[in-house]
């Protein structure tokens, strides 16, 4: 008996220092093909001048309050070049500051073919935004974007590039984000949103995609008004990306494309507070569960599976005092996120340092498993002043 119990602490030792090397070492392998799609050569396309120049492009910015945050849009939009013929729909989701005068009054208004749409009383929300855009779009390839973007000088084109040489229905650009200050929350959005991207991307390459970008999405305004893609999720916060995502893939899955050429992006900026960024976290949360496909929750699932066993592990062996097994995933996790996150960035053209990643692994370690836990008793979600 005695020989018993000193016997079965090594093997539990030795169970859980296994489980925790062969934890880590999948978590490595998964980002590592993530950050590989991302290193693999792009193909160098040659400008498809001819074609461009006699393309046609409606660009959709739905907006709330945002007259505080609105300018660097309109700054930018001044500064693209493009050969394609531009039309902008502004479409104002019942404002009660100074945006849509902003809009009005700013040189980017008179220099471009612009539109602001007003929302009747009876529609709210971003995606009746959308819809409204969609309509009242002259041309038939639309683009949409957000109030709080950035265009870079070559986004449209480069977009629309890939957009028609691979005859495409729907196009997932990139996004980029930017910080206002060193904020250890917006460096850990940042770093965490950017490896969104490149997840998402990864797995739309796997045949299995999962999510999109609102403010950063072109697709054939014909196909999506016949597709009505938000009829049956109005009532939920967001997810106009994922839904419109969701319907085109459906449709006709060889016609809907995503991007990674940096050139193509949209810059946008992380949210400011904690609060906003739990309830921006909460309503991803929401939103999946009125996804028709289960490639999201799957994700969800497994991410939630991790960090299960990350902590189940992390607490026993502080218990057992097996302060090695500790080490190894903790250390282990944020070997893995140097090396993956530096090569996602790396190749994004994006800059990021050792800190920052020290900091997101860490604090990623301890927030998602809180987010997992208290959202499930969160029964409301705040966005833009309104409850749902």
């Amino acid at each position: 008996m005695i020989l018993c119990f000193q016997i079965l602490p090594i093997q539990i030792h030795h169970l859980f220092l296994l489980l925790s090397v062969l934890l880590i070492f999948s978590y490595f392998i998964i980002w590592r093909d993530i950050s590989k799609t991302f290193t693999q050569k792009r193909k160098d396309h040659k400008p498809a001048t001819i074609l461009l120049n006699a393309q046609t492009l409606s660009i959709i910015i739905p907006f709330r309050n945002e007259a505080k945050r609105i300018l660097p849009l309109l700054n930018s939009i001044l500064e693209i070049q493009s050969s394609i013929n531009l039309e902008f729909l502004f479409v104002d989701d019942h404002s009660i500051d100074e945006t849509s005068n902003t809009i009005r009054n700013h040189p980017s208004f008179q220099k471009f073919n612009c539109k602001l749409l007003q929302l009747s009383v009876n529609e709210t929300g971003k995606k009746s935004a959308i819809i409204i855009g969609v309509e009242s779009a002259t041309y038939p390839i639309v683009l949409t974007t957000d109030a709080d973007c950035q265009f870079q000088e070559k986004t449209i084109d480069t977009l629309m590039q890939e957009y028609l040489q691979n005859e495409a229905n729907f196009c997932i650009g990139p996004v980029f984000f930017k910080t206002s200050n060193s904020n250890p929350l917006q460096c850990y959005q940042k770093i965490e949103n950017t490896c969104l991207v490149a997840l998402g991307l990864y797995q739309f390459k796997s045949g299995k995609p999962t999510m999109a970008n609102g403010a950063n999405l072109m697709f054939n305004k014909e196909i999506f008004l016949k597709l009505n893609p938000f009829k049956s999720n109005q009532n939920i916060a967001g997810g106009d990306d994922i839904f419109a995502l969701e319907a085109f893939y459906n449709f006709n899955s060889l016609k809907v494309i995503s991007v990674s050429n940096p050139e193509s992006a949209i810059y946008t900026n992380v949210v400011e507070n904690m609060n906003d960024f739990w309830q921006q976290r909460v309503r991803w949360i929401r939103k999946t569960m009125s996804q028709k496909t289960k490639n999201t929750a799957k994700s969800q699932i497994l991410l939630a599976l991790f960090f299960l066993i990350f902590w189940g592990i992390t607490l026993i062996s502080l218990f057992q005092q097996y302060y090695e097994i500790t080490a190894i995933l903790w250390l282990g996790k944020l070997f893995s996120d140097v090396f993956c996150i530096r090569q996602i960035f790396k190749t994004f053209n994006q800059k990021t340092n050792f800190s920052e990643i020290l900091y997101a692994s860490i604090f990623q370690n301890l927030f998602i498993p809180a987010l997992g836990i208290f959202s499930a008793f969160q029964k409301k979600v705040y966005w833009k002043n309104r409850t749902y």
